[in-house]
C-alpha cells in the first residue's frame, strides 16, 4: 500500500469517527496509531519490519483510560520507537495531549528521543502537510513548542531521571502525559541507596508533577528485581505488560520477523562466550538473573536425608552468623541469622534461618534464643555493626541471662558475592543440605536465586550476607576429623550400641 493511500486511510478513519477541526479525534487507539505509523513514519525507519502484535498491545493499553501503565519489553524490540516516538507523536498530533514530559535515565538520552520527534515535525513533509503544522515556536535540545495552522499548540519537555520536575507548568497547566523510557540504568539499580533515592524522586517528584488527568506511560527493561519498573509491574494499582524475547525452547518468539530463532540463539551464544549469561537474561528475557546460571544453582538446593519423613540427624558442630540492619539507612532491610551444622565428613546442614525488622532489643533476644537452641561454636558478626550498635547491650544481656555467645568479628573487605564464594563453592559441590521442609526455606532459596555474579539482584540480600559469613567462619574454624578420630568415634559408637543390646527396660541390666 502506498504512503498516500495509507495517509488517506488514517485521515478517512478520523473523519468517520468525528468531524472536527484539523485532525482531532474522539479517541486514539492502536488501529489509528498503526495506520499513522505505517503511513507517515515507517518509511524513515531503518530496515522496517512488519509491525508486531505486541506493539499493537502496547498501543492499545497506552490509549486506554488507565492512568498508570508500565511495560517491560526486551532490548532490540523497538519499544522506544513504538512508545516514545510513534505514540507520543500520535497523542500530540491527534490533539489528545498538549503538554508531554518525556523522561529517560539521563537528560542526554531524553533529548535524543526528543530530537527524533523534532526531526519528524521539521523534516517529514507528508506529516507536516497532513497535520497542518505551521512552525516550531520554541526549539531547544530539551524543550519544543509546536504550533498548528489553526493556532493550536503542544509542548514536549525532555528531562533526565532525578532532575527537577516540580512546578513544571505551561499556560498554567501541568503535563497531561508523562512518558518514561528506560528511567533506570545499572548505576541506579545496583546500589540499594541509589534505588531508594530514585524511588523517592519517582514517587515524590515525578508522579505528582502531572495534572489530575495525567496519563503516565513507562517502558523499559527490568535491570534488577528491586528496580522501580519491577516494583510497578508487581503493583496492583498499575496496569502492566511483560514481554520476553522468547520462551525457553524458542517455540514462541515475540517478534519473529525481526528476531528469528537463529539470530536469538547467536545473540545468546555471544553473551555466554563472554561468561555473561545474566546479561542476556536481563536484556532479552527481562530476568536480571539467569536461573540456569544463578550464583547459587537451583539444582543444588539438596534436602536433608530423611527416613519416614524425619531427618536422620548426624553428629554436628554448629556455626552461626548474623547480618544486622540497625541503622536508619537500613530501616527497610532485615536482620538475618543463619545457623549451619557441619558433620565429620564436612557436609554442611542449613538448620535455621530467621529474619525480621527487629529493633535492638529484639535482635539481642533472637541472638540469645539462637544460642540456647543450637549452641554454635562460633557466632560471627560484622565488626562495625556489632561494635557501634549492639556490643554493650549484648554483653549486658549475656551476663544477665548467663547465655554466652563466642563472638567472632569479621570486617568486610570484598564485595558481597566475593564474600559468598566460599559458601557458593560448597553449594556447587553438593556439600550443603537444606531443610526444605522448614517454613523459612522458600524465602531463603528465593533470595539466593536472585544473586548473580555481578551482585545481588533481588529486593533483599540479608540472608546472603549472613550465609556468606557462615561459609567464611566454617573455612576458618572447622577442622575435618583425622582418620584416627573417625575410627575412635566409630569404635565408641559401636561399644555404645553393643552395650544397649539386651538391656531390660525395667531393671536397666
Amino acid at each position: 500500500m502506498t504512503l498516500t493511500v495509507l495517509t488517506a486511510t488514517v485521515v478517512s478513519r478520523m473523519s468517520m469517527k468525528i468531524p472536527m477541526r484539523g485532525h482531532d479525534i474522539s479517541e486514539l487507539d492502536a488501529q489509528v496509531i498503526d495506520g499513522f505509523t505505517r503511513g507517515l513514519l515507517a518509511a524513515k525507519y531503518d530496515n522496517p519490519k512488519p509491525i508486531p502484535k505486541f506493539h499493537h498491545e502496547m498501543w492499545e493499553l497506552c490509549c486506554s483510560d488507565s492512568p498508570k501503565v508500565a511495560i517491560a519489553a526486551p532490548r532490540g524490540h523497538a519499544k522506544s520507537t513504538a512508545i516514545t516516538h510513534a505514540y507520543i507523536l500520535a497523542e500530540v498530533l491527534f490533539r489528545q495531549k498538549s503538554f508531554v514530559l518525556l523522561v529517560s535515565d539521563t537528560e542526554g538520552q531524553a533529548s535524543e528521543f526528543l530530537g527524533d520527534i523534532k526531526a519528524e515535525l521539521t523534516g517529514n513533509d507528508a506529516l507536516r502537510q497532513t497535520f497542518k503544522i505551521k512552525q516550531i515556536l520554541k526549539d531547544t535540545e530539551t524543550n519544543i513548542i509546536v504550533q498548528f495552522h489553526d493556532g493550536g499548540k503542544f509542548r514536549i519537555v525532555a528531562k533526565g531521571s532525578e532532575q527537577k520536575v516540580r512546578g513544571l507548568k505551561w499556560h498554567g497547566k501541568r503535563p497531561d502525559l508523562i512518558v518514561g523510557d528506560d528511567l533506570e540504568n545499572d548505576e541506579i539499580v545496583m546500589n540499594p541507596d541509589r534505588r531508594d533515592k530514585f524511588r523517592r524522586w519517582f514517587m515524590n517528584a515525578l508522579m505528582p508533577c502531572g495534572s489530575d488527568s495525567c496519563s503516565v506511560r513507562l517502558v523499559g527493561t527490568i535491570l534488577h528485581l528491586d528496580s522501580m519498573l519491577q516494583r510497578l509491574i508487581e503493583d496492583p494499582t498499575w496496569v502492566h505488560l511483560f514481554y520476553e524475547a522468547h520462551n525457553p525452547d524458542f517455540s514462541e518468539i515475540l517478534w519473529r520477523e525481526q528476531w528469528p530463532k537463529e539470530r536469538l540463539v547467536a545473540m545468546r551464544e555471544s553473551y555466554l562466550a563472554q561468561n555473561n549469561p545474566e546479561g542476556y537474561s536481563q536484556e532479552y528475557l527481562n530476568q536480571p538473573v539467569s536461573i540456569e546460571n544463578a550464583f547459587f544453582n537451583k539444582d543444588y538446593f539438596l534436602d536433608f536425608e530423611r527416613q519416614d519423613g524425619k531427618w536422620i540427624k548426624p553428629n554436628l558442630e554448629y556455626f552461626a552468623a548474623a547480618d544486622f540492619a540497625i541503622s536508619e539507612k537500613e530501616r527497610a532491610d532485615y536482620t538475618a541469622i543463619v545457623v549451619c551444622g557441619v558433620d565429620p565428613e564436612g557436609i554442611v546442614y542449613v538448620v535455621d534461618a530467621r529474619r525480621g525488622r527487629w529493633d535492638a532489643d529484639q535482635i539481642i533476644e533472637e541472638l540469645i534464643t539462637t544460642q540456647k537452641m543450637w549452641q554454635p561454636n562460633v557466632f560471627t558478626f560484622e565488626t562495625a555493626k556489632i561494635d557501634k550498635a549492639l556490643g554493650p547491650f549484648l554483653d549486658r544481656e549475656m551476663m544477665r541471662k548467663k547465655v554466652y555467645l563466642n563472638i567472632v568479628k569479621m570486617t568486610p573487605t570484598q564485595s558481597k558475592t566475593m564474600r559468598a564464594r566460599s559458601i557458593q563453592a560448597m553449594h556447587k559441590s553438593g556439600s550443603i543440605r537444606y531443610d526444605r521442609d522448614a517454613s523459612w526455606f522458600p524465602d531463603f532459596e528465593g533470595e539466593l536465586l536472585t544473586v548473580a555474579d555481578s551482585g545481588p539482584r533481588g529486593k533483599h540480600d540479608d540472608y546472603l550476607d549472613a550465609f556468606a559469613y557462615v561459609g567464611l567462619t566454617i573455612d576458618q574454624y572447622w577442622e575435618a576429623q583425622s582418620d584416627e578420630e573417625l575410627e575412635d568415634e566409630e569404635y565408641y559408637d559401636m561399644i555404645e550400641d553393643f552395650s544397649d543390646q539386651g538391656r531390660n527396660q525395667i531393671t536397666g541390666y
